[in-house]
Parts: structure tokens; sequence; C-alpha cells
């Protein structure tokens, strides 16, 4: 186990590296980097309510509230915050006719929609919770959901660049703020670069401050407000009252709430490095849930905030528990009027500035989706599909549909996923495979008649005899080493050469074995073996290649398994096979640990059970049902026989091969075979 999982498992606090949303800061550090991220979504929390007439107090604290209902709901496995969703904004100044100055008069209107567009978000992530995520999948693959994450911050863009304009001060701040972040984030301390954006936009605000209130060279900020706002008071909450026309207007964004949700969704599992899919069904009912009781005391819609997903890929802090705390932050600052008044004294440049890194930061984590899903944009379907949508989106194209008002965002995501249904390529896959039908079966018949040819034999036989041939020249490249110290070292040169024949021995009887295999009397050299012994042997023969791929091995054995009846050439080949597969599947990881582990077991009454899983990215569905057919392969270089052949092998031997998906990566090889009794009695029974 990894010195990161050990901590974790131990709920230790991790002060150093990437943390994971299992993981947690010291105690002082969660505090700042909670704080930092009520900082980071402030501005936009805090803006929604404003431009609604809502109270801004009681949308904070909503936010809050609505942060730990989505804790809850997905199990603390999606680290993400809830504040105010800009997609209730236009429908919400429609349906209560509000003039843009001052409290809204008809609040309880627009909080009746709100409510009835969270009971439909509930039951849509109810839907997915139920009936799986395919179909949202379907209907929002790579392509997709990269695009309305990209789409998210660009369509934010012009807030952020408004912000930012103005007078000569307000620019030279805004781009001020934003260096200020960066540099700490690439420059500082490691222990600052964690809270990059309240240092910077605290640098950034200490600079307006003093060239604004010290030298009037800009609007001074102020401080009045602060000091006479009270520390504590109650918001001012609000009941709703459910109208047809209100309802009707507000409930549609639900749609919109889904695609957005979805993409930030796929964005944190992009940066965690985790697969979500799982949860994704609970995020939406967590959401859904926290708009409806927002709804029911005055406070805004509410979706996880894009913000703060910015804030986790600047200081690569993903821990869960650090939004509780924001949230806990957002509730209490909800009931002080004073703290409230601090952040909106924040000078309008800075927020701008924070905005335009933080929506980039967005907009750019669409580019490692398609990279890390291998979107291929030489297809024409894709690059309209990306490129129409990025256009719609940042362009903010407006769609009035029956005095529902469609925004940048919705029109985009609709866009982008009608296109990809029309133009993707499961239809074009589709039409070739209905047309092509006499070539499929042609195809197939040609495959039979392939696999009885002596390539088979000859395929088999030459990756079984890989790794003995490939020990062999290590180690004698190892005695010629030896050799040719001054002086000699005769000792280790015989050590290697004791190598080189014991592996020419191995290679022997590794052919000898295939021959048996194909005889199909592979139990002619059977014996009596004890799983983990094997699994200790193979492993000892990797341990070079294991260390050298900075894998960690963890072993789970059983003890005292009932032997199994088998030829340890070929049970050893399985397990190599298998070790070598997970070890290949683990190459291409960066961002978390490489770790194999190896479990052994008894299935009762009478089976012994082996399982290899690796933490590579798992295996594509579509392939899962031909990786062990022969010739299949996705590797560059690979003859796809090794699969094939363990399975051959395992079920020669009356056992059974199978995978599955590994939780939260990569892939569970299952062998499963009959203890020699079993066995036995198995024969006695013929």
């Amino acid at each position: 186990m990894t010195s990161s999982a050990a901590s974790a498992a131990k709920g230790e606090a991790k002060s150093d590296g990437e943390v994971l949303p299992e993981e947690r800061l010291p105690a002082a550090q969660m505090v700042v980097v909670g704080l930092q991220h009520v900082v980071a979504m402030f501005g936009a929390t805090v803006l929604a309510p404003i431009l609604t007439g809502f109270d801004p107090n009681v949308a904070v604290l909503f936010s809050g509230i609505g942060t730990l209902i989505f804790f809850v709901a997905v199990g603390g496995n999606v680290p993400s915050y809830l504040g105010s969703s800009f997609s209730f904004i236009a429908v919400i100044i429609a349906a209560t006719g509000y003039s843009g100055q001052g409290p809204n008069p008809n609040l309880s209107l627009a909080l009746g929609g709100i409510i009835a567009a969270g009971a439909l978000y509930a039951a849509i992530g109810l839907a997915v919770a139920i009936a799986g995520n395919r179909w949202v999948e379907r209907l929002m693959p790579p392509v997709v959901t990269g695009a309305v994450v990209a789409v998210i911050g660009l369509n934010l863009a012009p807030i952020a660049v408004k912000s930012a304009s103005g007078a000569t001060l307000d620019s030279a701040i805004a781009l001020l703020t934003v260096i200020a972040v960066g540099a700490t984030a690439v420059f500082a301390p490691r222990a600052w670069r964690r809270i990059s954006i309240l240092v910077g936009g605290g640098a950034a605000y200490a600079g307006y401050c003093i060239l604004a209130n010290g030298f009037g060279v800009g609007e001074p900020i102020d401080f009045g407000r602060v000091a006479a706002a009270a520390w504590l008071g109650l918001p001012n909450f609000s009941l709703p009252v459910f109208d047809g026309g209100a309802v009707a207007l507000i409930a549609p964004v639900a749609v919109i709430l889904v695609a957005e949700n979805l993409g930030h969704v796929k964005a944190v599992s992009v940066m965690t490095g985790r697969n979500l899919d799982p949860y994704i069904g609970r995020a939406f009912i967590g959401d859904g849930v926290a708009t409806m009781i927002a709804g029911c005391g005055g406070g805004t819609g509410v979706t996880t905030y894009a913000e703060n997903i910015g804030v986790m890929a600047v200081t690569k802090i993903y821990s869960s528990r650090v939004f509780v705390i924001a949230a806990l932050f957002a509730i209490l600052l909800g009931f002080s009027p004073k703290f409230g008044a601090v952040i909106l004294s924040i000078p309008r440049p800075v927020i701008g500035g924070l905005s335009i890194l933080l929506f980039g930061l967005i907009a750019a984590t669409a580019a490692r989706i398609w990279v890390e899903n291998k979107v291929d944009f030489s297809r024409p379907g894709n690059l309209v599909t990306v490129g129409t949508s990025l256009v719609l989106g940042a362009g903010n194209l407006a769609i009035d549909l029956g005095g529902f008002t469609l925004g940048g965002i919705g029109t985009a995501t609709f866009g982008a996923i009608i296109i990809n249904q029309l133009l993707g390529p499961r239809g074009r896959e589709a039409a070739r495979a209905r047309a092509g039908s006499a070539w499929a079966t042609h195809a197939q018949l040609a495959r039979a008649a392939q696999l009885t040819t002596m390539e088979e034999a000859a395929a088999s036989i030459a990756h079984e005899i890989k790794q003995p041939l490939t020990a062999i020249i290590m180690h004698g490249n190892a005695g010629a080493r030896w050799l040719s110290n001054v002086p000699p070292g005769i000792e280790e040169a015989m050590a290697a050469l004791k190598h080189i024949v014991a592996d020419g021995h191995r290679a022997t009887q590794v052919i000898d074995s295939m021959r048996a295999m194909f005889r199909k009397d592979g139990g002619a050299r059977a014996e009596l073996l004890d799983v983990n012994e094997v699994v200790r042997d193979v492993l000892a023969l990797l341990r070079e290649e294991l260390d050298g791929a900075s894998v960690a091995v963890r072993m789970e054995l059983v003890d005292g398994l009932p032997q199994i009846l088998i030829d340890r050439i070929q049970l050893q080949q399985v397990v190599l096979n298998l070790l070598n597969n997970a070890v290949e599947a683990m190459s291409n990881v960066r961002d978390r640990p490489r770790v194999l582990e190896v479990r052994t077991s008894f299935d009762a009454p009478d089976h012994v059970v082996m399982a290899i899983s690796d933490s590579g990215s798992g295996i594509d569905p579509k392939n899962a049902g031909h990786i062990f057919d022969p010739f299949f392969t996705t590797k560059l270089r690979g003859m796809g026989m090794g699969l094939s052949i363990c399975r051959s092998i395992v079920e020669t031997h009356g056992g059974r091969l199978w995978v599955s998906a590994g939780t939260p990566h990569g892939s569970v090889f299952h062998v499963r075979l009959p203890s020699a009794a079993a066995d036995a009695a198995a024969n006695n029974r013929q």
C-alpha cells in the first residue's frame, strides 16, 4: 500500500501533493482552503440574487445548506460546491417582471417555479439512478460534455470581462489579479500555492485599496458599510407561491441544470482521475433537492459551481471535507451581515480578474476531457458538434420558445446533443453494419477458419516463450558487465549464468506445456499445487519489472486454501500473463498511484479463486466481450493471444476466467479453479 493510500485509510492528514476526495489536509489548512472556496463562489453566488432581486445573505445561506445536502447525496465522492445558478436569471426576470432595482416584489412567484424546477431535476436524477446513466451518456458522450464544459466557461466570459472593463485602473487591477494568482500558484511556497486564489486576490484587493483609497486614483472602497453592518442578523426569508405561468416558465431550466451538472461531474472526474459516473444520478438528486429547499426559504436555484471547480484545478486539492467546511462557513456567513458587507466591498475589477482566471480554467478543462477520452477531431461530425456549440454558447444565442427563453448555455447544449446524434459515429456504423451484412458474415467465417490454422499455435508459443527469452538476455548482459569489471565479479557472473540455465529450462518447459495443451492433454503433467505459492513465485520473477514500473504490490492471500490439480508451468503462465497485462494497463497512469493487487480466496464448497486487479484506465465496454478472443488486441504491438491462452488453460482444467470493472479504477481478472478433491469427485462421477 502506498503512503498516500495508507494515510487516507488511517484518516491521517495529508500535507503534501495532490489531495484526493477521501483525503484531508491538516486542520488549519482545511479551514483556510474552505474559506478560499467561500471567497471563490461568493461573487457569483451574490451576483445572481442581486440581478434577480433576491436577498444575497439568503442565497449564501442556502448555498451552504445545499452543499451539505449534495455531500450527503453523493456520499462525499463528488467534491463540489452548490451556488446560485445563472440559468435561472433570465426566466426569473421574465416570470416576475423584475425591473432590476431593489428587492423583487414578485419574489414568491419565482420561488414556486424554482421548487418545480428542483422537483423535475430530482426526478431526472432518480430515473438515472434507477435506469443507469447510459442513456445520459448516449445523449452526452465526451465530445458533447466537453463542449458543454467549454461553453459554461466561455458563456460566463462576458461577465468577467465586463467586471474588468471601464477605467484604466480597473483593467490594470484585473490583470494584476490574474498575475498575482498565477504567480502564487506557480512560484510561491507549497503552503501558499494551496490558497493561491485567496493570496492573489488579497494582494490585488490591497493594491486597489492603496491606489484608490490612498492616492485617490480610482473609486475608493467604502468601509463605512462594513463598519455599520451588524455581526449577526437573520436573513430575509420568503415563502413560495405556486403560479401555473411562472412554474411553466421556470421549471424547464432543470434540463439545462442536468447538462451543466453533468459537465461539472465529468470535469471533476477528469481532474481527480476517478470514474464518477455511478454518482451522476445521485448528484442530480442532491442538486434537485437542494434547489427545492432553497426555493422554500427565499433562495435562488443552486447548481454545482464552476468557480470552485476552477479552484480545485489550480490547487489540486479535491478533498470533499473541504467543501463541508466551506458550506459551514457559508451558513455562518448567511447570518452575518458584516461579513457579507466585507465580501461585497471587494472591488469589481478584482472580482473580474478572478472570474477571468477561473472561467478560463473551466473552458480549458474541456480540452482535458477531450484528450483523456481520445475524442477524434479528424471526424467532421465531432468538429461540427464542438464548433457550432462553442459559437452558440460564447455568442449567448437566446431562443424564444413560446414564452420560454432558452439562453446561450441551453442553446449550445441542446445544439451539441442534436448535432452529435445526427452526425455522430453511431449512425454511420449502424448503416455500414446493415449495408455490409454479407461482408460481416464473410469476415466471421474467415476468422473462424483462421483460428484453426498453424498461425494460432505459432503465435501462442511465441507469446508464451517471450518472457523466459527476455530474462535470458537480461541475465546474459548482466553477466557480461560483471566479467568486464576490474577485478571481474566472478560470483555475480556465476549467479547470472545460473539464472540463464534456469530460464533456458523454463523456456523448454513452456514449449512442452504448450504442445501438451494443443494436444488437448493439458492435465498430463498435472500436480498438486498451492495457488499462493505459485503467485509468490511469479511475483518474484517480476520483481525488477514491477519496481522499474513504479508499481506497488498488495497481496491478500488466504492461508489454508485447498490444493488444486494443474500443470505448474501452465498456471504460472496464466498468472504471469495477467500480471504483465495489469502492469501494462497502468503504464500511462500519471495522476494516481500504480497499484497491483493479488487476492486469493475459497469459493465454497470446492473452488479456489484468484483475483488480479490494477489501477489503470480499465477496459472499454465495447471491447469487454472480445478481450478473450484470439488475435484481438488493443495494444499497438500485441498479438492478441495472451488472454485467449489463459482462458484455454483455465477451462482445460475445469475452471473459469472472467473480467470485471475495478473500483474506482482499472480492471479485475478472476480465475476460478476446482480444488483437487472436487476434480477427483468429478472424474469419479464420469
